[in-house]
C-alpha cells in the first residue's frame, strides 16, 4: 500500500513539473532583437506589399518590399517567429487567434522561400481546424502590414471558439498590457507602466 502511494506522488510530481516547464517555456519573453524587428516593420509598413492566395489546404503568402534593410528584417523575423513557435513559446497571447495557432501550429507545414525583395510562405494545414487557422493567420498578417500599429493593438478573434461566431469583426483590446497604448511609446522612449497598458512592447519601438 505504501509503495503505491509513493508511486502516486511521484507521478503527480513529475506531472506538476512537467506542466511547469511547459508554462515556463510558452512564458519566455521575445528577445530585443526579435522585437526590434517587428517594431521595424509596424514602423514601415508602408514600404511592405503583401499578397496572399488562399488553398484549399492553407495559403501561399509573398511579403516583399523595395528597402533593401527592410527586406532583411522581414526575413530574420520570419525565422524568428518559426524558431518561436516551434518551440511553444507564446506570442501575443492577448490576442485570441494567436493562441489558438499556437496550440495547432504542429498540424501546419511551413515552406519558407527567401526572394530577393522578401519572402515566400506556403503553409499547409495537416487538420480541417489547422487550414481554418491558417487562413485566419495570413489575413491577420495582410492586415498588420496594410494598417501598422494601428492594427497591432487590435483582438483578432479565434477560429474554432464561440468568440470567433459572436465577432465577426476584430475589437481593440482593454487587456491590462496588451499592448502599447500611446503612439508616442512606440515612437521615442521606454513606457513603464500605466493604468490601461503595461510593459507589453512599450520598449522603444525606434532607435
Amino acid at each position: 500500500m505504501k509503495s503505491i502511494k509513493n508511486s502516486s506522488w511521484k507521478t503527480l510530481n513529475i506531472i506538476v513539473i512537467s506542466m511547469f516547464c511547459v508554462l515556463f517555456v510558452a512564458a519566455q519573453p521575445m528577445p530585443v532583437e526579435a522585437r526590434d524587428n517587428i517594431h521595424a516593420l509596424f514602423n514601415q509598413h508602408e514600404l511592405i506589399k503583401r499578397s496572399v492566395e488562399l488553398t484549399e489546404t492553407g495559403y501561399i503568402s509573398l511579403t516583399e518590399t523595395e528597402d533593401a534593410k527592410l527586406a532583411s528584417i522581414l526575413k530574420s523575423h520570419v525565422r524568428q517567429m518559426r524558431t518561436r513557435l516551434k518551440s511553444g513559446k507564446m506570442v501575443r497571447r492577448w490576442d485570441p487567434a494567436f493562441p489558438e495557432m499556437v496550440m495547432h501550429y504542429e498540424d501546419m507545414n511551413h515552406q519558407i522561400e527567401p526572394t530577393d525583395k522578401g519572402i515566400k510562405v506556403i503553409v499547409t494545414g495537416t487538420t480541417p481546424e489547422a487550414v481554418k487557422i491558417a487562413h485566419n493567420h495570413a489575413k491577420i498578417v495582410s492586415a498588420f502590414a496594410k494598417n501598422g500599429w494601428d492594427e497591432h493593438d487590435v483582438r483578432h478573434p479565434a477560429v474554432l471558439t464561440e468568440e470567433a461566431v459572436e465577432s465577426e469583426k476584430s475589437e481593440p483590446s482593454t487587456t491590462p498590457g496588451a499592448a502599447c497604448c500611446e503612439k508616442g511609446c512606440r515612437e521615442s522612449v521606454v513606457k513603464e507602466s500605466t493604468e490601461s497598458c503595461g510593459k507589453a512592447c512599450c520598449m522603444k519601438a525606434a532607435k
